[in-house]
This record gives structure tokens, sequence and C-alpha cells, in this order.
């Protein structure tokens, strides 16, 4: 895990490889916010579920998420610093799809801002770009996730 931030006794951390590969959302006749959408609920339960003891998810403090756009600007100096890389599961099995082909990094999604349903969603590219991908469409993408948590450490 990277550490993005410290405030007082928390701090806000991010994968530092891509962990799984998720649909944003898996019906693709229907828009999305990040509250509504299935990556969100695949974090809240299946990936929560899975990832952390109950030791462990007794020091995390509100939701697992992803950055927005704006977060990975700031917490990412360069697009060379948001190249992604997945875990020995995520490449043995290459769950997810790439839109770019640049050697082994993966696209992240990271969590939509938009307030109106939409069937676009933010992503990063493997090359480090931010930039938006349809989350739905005939056939959902399956990008590569980081999970976001904030750790009590105390």
């Amino acid at each position: 895990w990277r550490v993005l931030s410290k405030e007082g006794n928390q701090l806000l951390v991010i994968s530092n490889q891509s962990l799984d590969a998720v649909a944003y959302h898996s019906d693709w006749m229907t828009d999305v916010t990040w509250e509504t959408c299935a990556l969100n609920g695949w974090l809240q339960s299946e990936f929560y579920g899975e990832a952390f003891s109950i030791e462990e998810g007794m020091k995390i403090s509100g939701p697992v998420t992803l950055l927005t756009a704006e977060e990975a600007n700031r917490y990412f100096t360069s697009n060379e610093d948001r190249l992604c890389i997945g875990t020995y599961y995520t490449e043995r099995n290459k769950v997810g799809y790439s839109l770019n082909n640049n050697g082994n990094y993966d696209d992240w999604w990271l969590r939509g801002t938009n307030t109106e349903p939409s069937n676009d969603a933010p992503i990063v590219d493997t090359y480090g770009v931010i930039g938006e991908e349809s989350a739905g469409g005939n056939n959902p993408l399956y990008q590569y996730v980081r999970p976001v948590i904030r750790i009590n450490v105390n």
C-alpha cells in the first residue's frame, strides 16, 4: 500500500498494484453515478469481505473507495507516477482489458464524481493519462482496480 496523506491519526492509502478487474457497471442499459454503480457495491461487500480480516476491518475508517480524477492528479505527480502493474493474481488471470498496449501497465478505474447518471467513468490509462471511458456498452469493460482506504493508526 502507498501512503497518499496523513491527517491526524489517519492514513489515506492506495494499493501499489491493481488487485482485480471489475466492470464499473454491469448493466449497459443503465446510466449510473458512483453511488449506484456495481464497482462501488463490489468494493463495499465482496472486496472488503475477502481482503480484510475482522481485526484489519476495525482499523478502516469509512468506505473502501477509489480516487477521483482530481485526487489522482493531486497525489500522483506525473503520468509516469500513475503507471500501475497488476499483482500476480491479475497478471496470471489477465482479468482486465487494456485500451492501450503499453507493456505490462494496467488501465485502472477512478471514482466518478457525476451527480447525474452517466455511462462514462474516469480511468487512468496504460500511459498514466487520466481520461474517460464508457462504463457500459454492449460489453462492459473490466478495468483494473486500485482500492483506497483510510486507516486509523492509533
